[in-house]
């Protein structure tokens, strides 16, 4: 188990030493290389034979990547075009590369918890996994319709595939973050400027001052049109039974989760006005094993709650769960109408050519 994470991923004292200060203008200037590399030899990027919709990040982890997937995946479907998600499957065990086909099953095993999720959610669509998803592109560009979509899961550093539209997504600490290891910026943050949109997710209550950051971006980047979307509650799911329910059926629950941002799941709780008994957070991606459960069957044996996609690790994992056990989804809503009217006009701006 772990805690929340701290402003820096490093020990103060560390971060007092300015050793990772150099270390992360050495990263930076890597970063920074790469990026020209690709820049100035296009013959490095591979061109799918399908339009290419990336979504991707510059900080490590938890800013809502797989929740934007999952959104633009039901409005692509919306518009009778089939989807098709690229994703490297980070936390598989399998690592061979797959392709899932609409209406199979791909098991968190296989695909990773979040293309597994998004299979599930989305069932109708193609999965390619693979830590080169370059390679999966080749591979559904020969199977699958010609008017389908490639979702590229995480793609901002994937390079090596051609996208049509680069979206970003990024929270309220994007203005003061820093470059790992000082901060968790994977590059810095003059790299937004090859993006085609910024999406800040962050929780409502944060709203004011995501509109914020909101501004300070538009300075920084005044030609990249930036939105704002936060993330709610949508419903709870028995974990047993996939009964589902607006309203948790007990009190004081014990929450667990072992995301990137467990933070975000906690706080969501409180504006539902849900008080738990007991908070515990595990490492993104963990793999439950039975010794955890008991553990927190010994803290408390009434009702549990989770993310969802926490619950697709528990799926078909052998782990013995308490009827009370529920998980909560989670859907995006732009911070006003007009947003959203201008976001699909983007997403329409890229598949009206399909």
């Amino acid at each position: 188990m772990k805690n929340a994470k701290s402003p820096s991923p490093l020990p103060s004292w560390v971060n007092r030493s300015g050793i990772p200060g150099v270390l992360s203008v050495a990263y930076s200037f890597f970063v920074n290389q790469r990026n020209r590399s690709f820049t100035d030899n296009p013959s490095l990027i591979y061109r799918a034979e399908r339009k290419v919709i990336s979504i991707g990040g510059i900080r490590a982890g938890g800013t809502g990547k797989t929740p934007l997937s999952l959104h633009i995946a039901e409005y692509l479907q919306s518009k009778a075009l089939p989807v098709a998600l690229l994703s490297r499957g980070y936390g598989r065990k399998n690592r061979q590369d797959r392709i899932f086909k609409p209406g199979e099953t791909a098991r968190w095993e296989d695909a990773g918890d979040e293309p597994s999720m998004f299979h599930s959610q989305i069932p109708q669509s193609w999965v390619g996994i693979s830590p080169q998803r370059s390679r999966c592109a080749r591979v559904l560009s020969q199977i699958t319709p010609p008017e389908t979509v490639f979702v590229l899961d995480d793609g901002f550093q994937h390079r090596k595939l051609f996208r049509d539209l680069d979206l970003v997504c990024v929270d309220n600490s994007v203005l003061d973050d820093r470059v790992i290891p000082r901060g968790y910026l994977r590059e810095p943050r003059h790299s937004l400027q090859r993006a085609d949109a910024i999406i800040i997710i962050e929780e409502y209550e944060s709203i004011t001052e995501s509109q914020r950051v909101k501004k300070e971006l538009g300075k920084m980047f005044p030609d990249i049109p930036c939105f704002v979307l936060f993330q709610e509650a949508d419903c709870w799911v028995n974990f047993s039974t996939g009964q589902s329910a607006s309203e948790l059926p007990f009190s004081f629950p014990l929450a667990f989760c072992g995301i990137a941002r467990p933070e975000r799941f906690f706080n969501l709780l409180k504006k539902l006005g849900i008080k738990t008994s007991k908070e515990l957070t595990f490492s993104d991606h963990h793999v439950y094993n039975e010794a955890d459960f008991g553990s927190i069957h010994e803290l408390y044996s009434q009702g549990m709650v989770t993310t969802e996609k926490d619950a697709y690790r528990l799926f078909n994992s052998g782990v013995v769960i308490y009827p009370d056990f529920w998980y909560l989804k989670i859907r995006l809503k732009f911070s006003d109408s007009d947003s959203q009217c201008a976001f699909n006009r983007l997403i329409d701006s890229v598949i009206s050519n399909n």
